[in-house]
């Protein structure tokens, strides 16, 4: 797992760009979002923020986009 990723901005590498698009592709699937749509573009701008802020690994991005989409609701 990609846990120890250095929160310096730069160049990700494959894997890591996976496990991003990943991350991406459940949240949209989740809130009924197609993934070519400007909302897609900002959950993908999120996404990129937040592990370049050292919030890294599937379950750790997904659980702080889900919890700031609960509470916006």
């Amino acid at each position: 797992m990609l846990q120890n990723h250095n929160p310096i901005v730069g160049a990700f590498e494959p894997e890591e760009l996976q496990m991003l698009q990943q991350v991406l592709e459940k949240i949209c699937d989740q809130r009924g979002i197609l993934k070519s749509s400007a909302s897609a573009a900002d959950i993908a701008a999120d996404v990129i923020t937040l592990s370049q802020s050292g919030f890294w690994g599937e379950v750790q991005l997904l659980a702080m986009l889900t919890s700031s989409a609960n509470a916006a609701a």
